[in-house]
């Protein structure tokens, strides 16, 4: 999933990848491997087929995406799972959290970010 996208009682395949800010209806069905553009709206009811690029609004193919194409989404969705996977713990209920009033701990945290950065 790109950033914002709005998925309404869709169902969504394996591997796809669903582009910033696109819409997909409630009902629609997007298979695997399929790729919705940025921006993109699927209508309620519509199915994509598994590989194919849909882009517009309303949305409508604009081609099957080629097999190397189809193979990148495959890799594409592993990296995601790993970013997710390393980032899992990071909101714990308070435990990310730093004490306002506790001046020496923040300066320690910028230094460390600073640090990491180089």
């Amino acid at each position: 999933m790109g950033h914002l996208p709005q998925i309404h009682s869709a169902t969504v395949g394996d591997c796809c990848l669903i582009g910033m800010g696109s819409v997909v209806q409630e009902g629609a069905v997007i298979e695997s491997e399929a790729f919705i553009a940025a921006g993109a709206v699927i209508r309620s009811g519509q199915v994509v087929q598994a590989g194919e690029l849909w882009v517009g609004n309303p949305a409508r193919k604009i081609r099957d995406l080629s097999a190397e194409e189809r193979q990148k989404l495959h890799y594409q969705s592993s990296e995601y799972v790993k970013v997710a996977t390393g980032q899992q713990h990071v909101m714990e209920l308070g435990g990310n959290l730093a004490d306002p009033n506790d001046f020496d701990f923040v300066i320690r945290l910028q230094a460390e970010r600073i640090s990491s950065d180089d």
